[in-house]
């Protein structure tokens, strides 16, 4: 865009500025355009928040018209001042400057040529007083007028934008109700879930109640017909002591001959059928009413069991064979919000959940440290583990493959339990057994990168974390 080449002093310190066009362009000529930029600048301040006038122009914003002493500030503001004339260009119409100020705020293409074209027709009044007081005149009343409108202008581009601005706030608060609906929507309906569970909890309850109470009615059923089989025994045994229960003696006798002196007598196998199918009743109904409570501490459906009447056609156990329903382990869940296998909980896992940490060693050692000897790749192990159970209680033991490698150093550990696997024995069997052999209350989680010990140890009950989940969180 071109600019002034040069300023020159003209008579009545009115000052001029050549452009490329080869013109001279005095100040009093672009009157128009300086005082829209002296009106842009006066209603910038009262503007909230304010618009800063530039820092030259400050000093005449008290006046309440431009005095022709500020047009050449004004002026200097303008040429130099990109930001401000951009401002006042943008609320520069021929209605409110005229054809000159236009061009020189506005700046279009080929505007120097038009600039000194329209101002080689400017008519001279110097030559009649008469003329000139009554052009002056005319162009105070058209300066007034200018004035009116740019001010009128510059309002109507602030209502503009306001009116913008308030329809966007418009458009925002409709997005902010929209997605308020849409929370309470999904409010209402965990609400109703919530209200949904309630009931299938209370209703299992009851089942487990009802169970329970199935139970005890078995139990006694089977201990009634303990004692009359003892009973019937007893008679058998004394020789001359009639059977209470014939139909029972028959039955014996028909299927086979009486026991000879000495030996057990043998239960009547209607009564003996009887008291297995209880007992047998009575189990199946315990290990069910266990797995229900362990559902119902741990949020989770319980494992699917087969009913006598609904399993395989096979003999009823008999109440000595009769298996001990031992309880299962059972994974820890993470917290809502995290996923198993982040950094998120694997960090918890192994600082906050509590449980035991049976880790790889060399699988964990060899991708923390490839470069070293084996000695200082379990040494390096054994030092960040230890650094991770003084910081947060965690409770560790590692397994390493080989007792012929050498012992730990002596005087460096005081946390970590360390165990060798034996010459024929892998330290992934070892792990499987550590495993194996805890508590099944109580929570274990081991650190391997090998999938073959991640699958066996999950299907027992125990959570995984990676090899690069454990270095992760004992070295930040």
């Amino acid at each position: 865009m071109a600019g002034p080449r040069a300023s020159r002093s003209l008579p009545g310190g009115e000052r001029s500025r050549r452009y490329d066009a080869d013109v001279d362009v005095p100040d009093e000529a672009l009157r128009p355009g300086l005082e829209l930029a002296f009106v842009v600048a006066v209603l910038g301040t009262r503007q909230r928040p304010p618009i800063p006038p530039p820092p030259s122009l400050k000093r005449f914003l008290r006046f309440q018209k431009l005095p022709s002493a500020a047009l050449v500030p004004v002026r200097k503001v303008v040429e130099e001042d990109e930001a401000f004339r951009s401002r006042v260009a943008a609320v520069a119409t021929e209605e409110t400057v005229d054809r000159p100020s236009w061009l020189w705020l506005r700046r279009p293409e080929g505007w120097e040529t038009e600039l000194a074209t329209a101002l080689e027709g400017t008519p001279d009044a110097s030559a009649d007083p008469a003329a000139g007081a009554a052009a002056r005149r005319l162009e105070a009343a058209e300066a007034k007028l200018r004035r009116v409108n740019t001010e009128l202008g510059v309002l109507r581009h602030e209502v503009t934008r306001a009116q913008t601005s308030r329809a966007n706030a418009e458009a925002v608060a409709g997005k902010a109700q929209t997605r308020q609906a849409e929370l309470e929507r999904a409010a209402e309906r965990a609400r109703q879930r919530s209200e949904q569970a309630a009931d299938e909890l209370a209703a299992a309850r009851a089942g487990a109640a009802a169970g329970a109470a199935e139970n005890e009615r078995l139990l006694a059923r089977v201990a009634e017909l303990e004692g009359e089989l003892r009973a019937a025994l007893d008679g058998q045994a004394g020789g001359g002591v009639r059977d209470p229960e014939p139909a029972l003696a028959a039955d014996d006798s028909a299927t086979g001959p009486a026991p000879a002196a000495g030996e057990s007598p043998a239960w009547p196998p209607k009564a003996r059928e009887a008291l297995d199918g209880a007992a047998s009743a009575a189990a199946s109904l315990a290990a069910s009413l266990s797995d229900l409570a362990a559902s119902l501490a741990s949020s989770e459906p319980p494992e699917p069991t087969v009913s006598p009447a609904a399993g395989p056609a096979c003999p009823p156990a008999r109440p000595a064979e009769t298996s001990v329903h031992t309880p299962r382990r059972r994974p820890l869940r993470v917290p809502r919000g995290m996923h198993l296998g982040t950094p998120e909980a694997d960090s918890w896992l192994l600082t906050e959940a509590e449980a035991a940490v049976v880790v790889d060693g060399y699988n964990v050692a060899k991708l923390g440290w490839p470069d070293a000897v084996l000695v200082d790749q379990r040494e390096r192990l054994l030092d960040v583990l230890d650094d991770l159970t003084a910081r947060y209680g965690t409770t560790v033991e590692v397994v390493f493959d080989g007792a012929d490698v050498g012992p730990v150093r002596p005087g460096r550990r005081r946390r970590v339990a360390v165990r060798f696997s034996p010459p024929t024995v892998s330290a992934d069997d070892v792990i499987r057994e550590l495993v194996a052999g805890f508590p099944a209350a109580d929570p274990i989680v081991v650190v391997t990168n090998d999938r073959a010990v991640a699958h066996d140890v999950r299907a027992a009950g125990a959570n995984v974390v990676s090899s690069d989940g454990l270095l992760a969180v004992a070295r930040r």
